[in-house]
């Protein structure tokens, strides 16, 4: 009885794991959701600390049929000082802006892995936000 118990319980979380990969599925969990929704922000924050230009998002790419469209975005960062463009796709999501957002998550991560180190700062009473330095 307890083995039938387990493989249920496995088929469960199966399920749980392919629904999140899906692409198209989006998350009802309010945190995901409010994370996910500030990395645009964030990003554009970031930008403006290292005095870059505005990151530039584009929907690269429109597949499936009409009620059940999936958009890809891209997004370019223009690093200044060193005339390198930083391009980051997302996955495809179900809409717009969770393609954007998708997109903005992965550059902080290429950002670092090129050399710049970015430090959360701790909030005072005027400052918040990124600090951004040359390794």
């Amino acid at each position: 009885m307890a083995l039938i118990e387990e493989e249920q319980e496995e088929k469960v979380d199966q399920e749980k794991i392919s629904k999140l990969r899906d692409p198209g599925f989006i998350s009802s969990n309010s945190e995901d959701t409010e994370r996910k929704s500030s990395a645009k922000a964030n990003l554009h924050e970031l930008c403006t600390k290292a005095r870059w230009k505005k990151p530039e998002f584009e929907c690269c790419n429109e597949e499936g049929l009409d009620h059940q469209k999936l958009f890809t975005f891209k997004v370019l960062v223009r690093v200044r000082e060193e005339s390198t463009t930083l391009e980051c796709y997302g996955n495809p999501r179900a809409n717009k802006k969770a393609a954007a957002n998708d997109a903005a998550e992965g550059a902080p991560w290429c950002l670092k892995h090129m050399g710049y180190e970015l430090k959360k700062q701790q909030k005072s009473q005027n400052i918040s936000g990124f600090n951004i330095y040359r390794k």
